[in-house]
């Protein structure tokens, strides 16, 4: 609740004096969606003229380019985030399942924002499939940030398994997600990260594999409950 509070105050202080013609709209929350967005900011920021900045809000912003980085930033319960008609607006929408309840805004949306974002196909058909104009819907896979991952010697492997306790006879499978619901115990699964399809793989793996698994990131119940 703090953490939401303060970045009311950091919205109301931004968008009010924003001289940037960039603005990412992210998630308030400490996750990997505000995490793309401080990425793009940054490389945006060196490399190009135009200038950017993240705000947890639309409101007081016009005249600029809106990135909506998640339909949880558009569609918030029963209603779609109003934002100034002067701006333009690019929505990223990653997963659709088929009970999803944002899917009846689509033809408003469709109404509303320029441009759809998506990172694989599937989505893009669907997106096209309930509504979204086949012309606004652009595919761009996510990146990698290539600096983050090197090759290491075995004795640095090693070391690595002896500093986080991890057996050194055991093939380990490295694993970081969020796929369960909420942010507490995650026991109900998310159907569109494929909880149950890791789960599954690691099984049949485990027959032939002396495995070990480390999971990393929260809400992970489902997947420790069937693999313990």
């Amino acid at each position: 609740m703090f953490r939401k509070i303060q970045k009311g105050i950091e919205v109301l202080k931004n968008n009010l004096f924003n001289r940037n013609k960039l603005i990412f709209i992210s998630e308030p929350i400490n996750w990997v969606i505000e995490e793309i967005c401080f990425e793009l900011i940054s490389n945006i920021n060196k490399k190009y003229s135009i200038k950017s900045n993240i705000s947890y809000s639309p409101i007081f912003l016009k005249n600029k380019v809106l990135h909506f980085s998640s339909i949880a930033t558009l569609v918030k319960g029963d209603r779609v985030v109003n934002f100034n008609d002067s701006n333009k607006s690019v929505l990223s929408w990653y997963h659709v399942l088929p009970d999803d309840k944002r899917i009846p805004f689509i033809p408003e949306l469709n109404n509303k924002i320029n441009f759809v974002h998506t990172s694989c196909r599937t989505t893009q058909d669907d997106l096209i499939k309930h509504g979204f104009d086949t012309k606004k819907v652009v595919l761009i896979p996510e990146g990698i940030k290539l600096d983050n991952f090197e090759v290491f010697s075995e004795k640095q492997k090693d070391e690595i398994k002896e500093e986080l306790h991890l057996p050194k006879n055991k093939v380990i499978i490295g694993s970081f997600q969020k796929d369960g619901h909420g942010w507490k115990e995650g026991l109900e699964p998310k159907e569109e990260k494929g909880p149950d399809v890791f789960c599954d793989v690691i099984e049949k793996l485990s027959q032939k594999f002396d495995i070990h698994v480390l999971l990393t990131g929260p809400a992970r119940g489902y997947v420790k409950n069937r693999l313990e």
